[in-house]
């Protein structure tokens, strides 16, 4: 097999376009579409980073006669560490796999989180309507809106996100054991991650000075001593503002996860993943809890459920401590 063919199979393999290698390679496609039709040689520099990419020796790219890819990066077995202890060894397929239903996940779960927190915008303007005078309907009415509006986006939501859930099932045990990979995919999926970081990096910044200007509109209203109606419009406003920016955070957030998963690096390192193996029921019991608060709130008689979204912003800048201290406190029962 001569070095075009090699280079066109584990192109393929990796499921990318000649425009992606060119990328990777930092070349234009015609050299890449050249060195497939073998009108030209890539030089040394670029063979050596293609060895990199791919995953395999300078001798299998270069020696005709090494017609067998040297790593097994396409397939899947067990493998037994040092300790002699047998783990899964997740092949390329698999990681790409992985990836894709995390990018689609990304997606169904940023949108039902931006549900939830749009959800109690309607009864907040209709109440808020309501009582400035400014429209004719009664309290029963406002509410009953606002309620079927409220719910009209929880049901979808929660429908995302059990849908979400149950697809990625199968995936469950990158987050509770641990795996090596097979030759090459800690490669690719490096590239990944340094491809994406720039897109995750801005994201984040736009999403927090979003959130952080939110309450401008809000805050001068206030200054101004504007009208209840005004203000509450404002409220409004604060609310699709946090929802657009809830939404950026977690489709970024997402995806660089499922990076840091099949690398096990950061809250996904083996360390971490041993103490975090009683934190899953503790995160259902959490969200279930907020979430039972929530609707509890969005049910009390009183103009208390118009401020019930506040249950979501405060819930997750409270989860990292309670996760923080429900760990310890699983740790330090372990050593007992």
């Amino acid at each position: 097999m001569i070095l075009a063919e090699k280079i066109i199979n584990l192109r393929k393999k990796m499921t990318w376009s000649q425009e992606e290698l060119a990328q990777q390679l930092d070349v234009s496609r015609q050299s890449v579409s050249k060195w497939e039709s073998a009108q030209s040689i890539p030089d040394m520099d670029k063979i050596i980073k293609m060895s990199n990419l791919f995953g395999v020796s300078t001798d299998y790219l270069l020696k005709d006669e090494l017609s067998i890819e040297e790593p097994s990066i396409g397939s899947s077995s067990d493998n037994v560490t040092s300790s002699g202890k047998s783990v899964k060894v997740i092949s390329l397929e698999e990681a790409n796999a992985y990836m894709q239903y995390k990018e689609q996940s990304s997606k169904s779960v940023a949108l039902g989180v931006l549900l939830c927190i749009l959800s109690p915008v309607a009864l907040i303007f209709l109440t808020g309507l309501q009582d400035s005078s400014k429209a004719t309907i009664s309290d029963g009415i406002a509410i009953g809106l606002g309620m079927i509006f409220l719910l009209g986006l929880i049901a979808p939501a929660v429908g995302l996100f059990i849908k979400t859930s149950s697809k990625g099932s199968d995936f469950a045990y990158l987050l509770e054991t641990d795996f090596e990979t097979a030759y090459g995919v800690s490669g690719v999926v490096k590239s990944k991650k340094v491809s994406y970081k720039d897109t995750y990096t801005n994201a984040n910044i736009i999403c927090t000075i979003a959130c952080i200007l939110a309450s401008l509109p809000l805050i001068i209203t206030a200054i101004l001593n504007s009208s209840d109606f005004v203000i509450i419009s404002m409220t409004c406003l604060l609310i699709v503002i946090v929802a657009l920016a809830s939404y950026g955070f977690v489709r970024v957030g997402i995806v660089m996860t499922s990076y840091n998963v099949l690398l096990e690096e950061g809250e996904f390192s083996r360390a971490r993943k041993a103490t975090n193996k009683h934190s899953g029921p503790f995160s259902t019991a959490y969200w279930a809890l907020m979430c039972g608060l929530f609707l509890l709130l969005q049910f009390i008689p009183s103009k208390v459920n118009a401020y019930a979204w506040i249950v979501w912003p405060v819930s997750a800048v409270l989860f990292p401590f309670f996760s923080i201290l429900f760990r310890h406190i699983a740790k330090e029962n372990k050593k007992s």
